[in-house]
């Protein structure tokens, strides 16, 4: 018998578009588990219940990653990006096309053993964070501050920088910002937050705090 073969059908951009939404939604499901597991820990949790939070957490932050660095997303992208759908730029459709190859390429440049155990340590350290800070004792949450820098350096090297490694940290927050550019924005604050401090101690005036409460 002679093989039959059979044509890939390509999803149209529209329905590819429309893939990309449920998938998107999908992964803010899991990302909205993680932040109210992380809220509860700061809220209602037990104390001594870091390292089960912290299992739970990776758990949940390795299965959003696996949805994050999925194949199918990238092929996705590539039927809508440069079709119709998004050839004006500022549409929701454009912007929310740039914002997921954003997340994409930055996703599949991270392993899936950092992102766990990222989650997993920084859950550690807010719990060491609390206990350091209720008593006053620095010693307590070196240790798991040491570990956090180091973890997040790996990711900063993983994601890939030029001037300062903190650029590809920051990359994640405020896209195409980089350290140089919080550090003029500092630096022109400075010039008159710091005169402007120093008047009001200068004064002798007590400030009205009422507002604050």
């Amino acid at each position: 018998r002679n093989p039959v073969s059979r044509a890939v059908v390509m999803p149209t951009p529209a329905d590819a578009y429309a893939e990309l939404v449920r998938r998107s939604r999908s992964l803010a499901l899991l990302n909205s588990a993680s932040a109210v597991l992380g809220w509860d820990q700061q809220t209602y949790m037990p104390k001594g219940g870091a390292e089960l939070r912290g299992d739970q957490l990776a758990l949940l932050a390795g299965m959003a990653h696996e949805k994050a660095v999925d194949p199918k997303l990238g092929e996705l992208l590539v039927v809508v990006e440069g079709s119709p759908l998004v050839a004006d730029p500022d549409s929701i459709e454009a912007a929310n096309v740039r914002e997921w190859r954003h997340g994409y390429d930055r996703a599949t440049k991270l392993p899936a053993r950092l992102v766990e155990e990222l989650a997993q340590v920084t859950t550690r350290a807010q719990e060491a964070w609390q206990e350091s800070r209720a008593k006053n004792h620095f010693p307590t949450f070196q240790p798991w501050l040491e570990k956090v820098l180091a973890l997040k350096k790996e990711e900063a090297d993983a994601v890939g920088w030029k001037a300062h490694r903190y650029d590809a940290l920051l990359d994640e927050y405020e896209p195409g910002t980089t350290a140089a550019d919080v550090e003029k924005l500092f630096a022109e604050l400075s010039k008159e937050v710091v005169p402007l401090i120093a008047a009001i101690r200068e004064s002798g005036r007590t400030p009205r705090t009422e507002v604050l409460h």
